[in-house]
């Protein structure tokens, strides 16, 4: 059974991405394990309908749309994306009725809001922050493709991101030397280095 509260979510800011959700489970342990995902979608689609927070898109001008919020909701109609939004009560009910959400409507900062400390979860944003993430460790080969969409991919290319990869080809028949040129010529042409270690495999003698 998943051990979330779902009348226990406070909000520290106005809108929450929904793949922030999940990541407070895995990245806090204080929270509970996520044994299956998909009881996530269960629980956020149980509090849209309930109508303890609102689910929307946001559009570019940042409004929201296609709005969620006190209707009957399936685990189906819930996205887990950076794109998608849980809203507190008051700015989802704002919204709904095409009025500016209360935190955009004051010029003063609101007071600290005291909650109450009740039921097994209190989420509170922001997320902890690690400085470098490091992992080293083989991965078969029908799994690359499903390594870098599991796990590179939720990380920006281009910032901070270095992958060094280590191949080791070693068949029993050995290596003919024209595969091993036609390797250094494609990876100088992807502007790669093109120095590879070579093992001379030792030649049968033949005896007449």
């Amino acid at each position: 059974m998943f051990g979330f509260d779902v009348e226990n979510i406070t909000f520290a800011r106005a809108e929450w991405e929904t793949k922030a959700v999940r990541d407070t489970f895995f990245a806090a342990p204080q929270f509970p394990r996520l044994s299956k995902p998909e009881s996530l979608k269960r629980t956020i689609a149980d509090g849209i309908t309930k109508g303890l927070f609102g689910y929307a898109d946001k559009a570019p001008d940042g409004s929201y749309v296609n709005l969620r919020f006190g209707e009957k909701t399936f685990e189906s109609d819930v996205e887990i994306s950076e794109d998608v939004f849980l809203l507190p009560k008051e700015v989802a009910q704002a919204t709904k009725e095409g009025l500016l959400p209360p935190t955009l409507t004051t010029t003063k900062q609101a007071p600290p809001k005291t909650e109450r400390r009740e039921g097994p979860i209190t989420a509170i944003l922001p997320l902890p922050i690690v400085g470098k993430l490091t992992w080293e460790g083989a991965v078969p080969p029908q799994k690359w493709m499903t390594f870098y969409t599991k796990v590179l991919s939720r990380f920006p290319i281009g910032e901070g991101l270095k992958l060094t990869v280590k191949v080791e080809i070693q068949p029993k028949d050995g290596i003919p030397k024209q595969k091993v040129d036609e390797t250094k010529t494609t990876l100088r042409e992807l502007g790669l280095s093109e120095e590879i270690q070579i093992d001379e495999k030792p030649q049968k003698n033949s005896e007449d």
